[in-house]
């Protein structure tokens, strides 16, 4: 398997602006929903009122939220969101220093970059990330598992990403992409005021 740890860079250095995050946390002590209420609530978040890219790549995550049974949640900004174990201790928020193990992958299950594969993990501060990252970390506390799947316009928009060893393209423009994490470690620098 190639491995692409340059996406790293890009990984960190597109963040669109700001995106803002729900309040309220998501609680991974329910029980799962059932099949048919998981594609009843899933369906309900359906986009029927526009042709636009934004409402295209929404259906399509539902319509593999669906076809996986993947109990997501969605976020006003569009960022799909699974957190499949929560750590301990505080949410992380904005600037925090995180360690983190993750696979990113498109909807076809193509690999297109793996901490995990590298045998490394990563080391970024919350807000330097890509949009649907600074979003979705703020969900999580440290040594938490979470699956992120981000529409085009909170990953990397209309670029297109190649392997610079074989000039392969690895990501297509405006791909929804797919991120299994770990958050390992979070490091907070005191401020003035602590």
């Amino acid at each position: 398997m190639k491995h692409f740890s340059f996406l790293f860079a890009f990984l960190i250095l597109i963040a669109c602006g700001d995106q803002s995050t729900e309040t309220d946390q998501q609680s991974t002590n329910q029980a799962p929903p059932t099949e048919d209420e998981l594609i009843q609530r899933l369906m309900a978040e359906y986009k029927t009122e526009d042709g636009s890219l934004a409402a295209k790549q929404h259906n399509e995550i539902i319509n593999y939220a669906i076809d996986n049974r993947l109990d997501l949640q969605v976020t006003e900004s569009g960022l799909f969101y699974q957190i499949l174990s929560q750590g301990e201790g505080d949410f992380i928020e904005m600037g925090d220093r995180l360690t983190a193990h993750y696979k990113g992958t498109l909807l076809d299950g193509t690999v297109f970059d793996s901490s995990y594969d590298r045998q490394k993990p990563i080391q970024f501060n919350v807000g330097q990330m890509i949009p649907g990252w600074n979003e979705g970390l703020q969900f999580m506390q440290p040594g938490s598992n979470a699956m992120f799947i981000c529409p085009s316009r909170l990953a990397y928009q209309d670029r297109a990403f190649t392997d610079p060893q074989t000039g392969e393209e690895i990501i297509p423009p405006n791909s929804i992409l797919r991120f299994d994490l770990e958050v390992t470690a979070r490091f907070r620098i005191p401020t003035a005021t602590e």
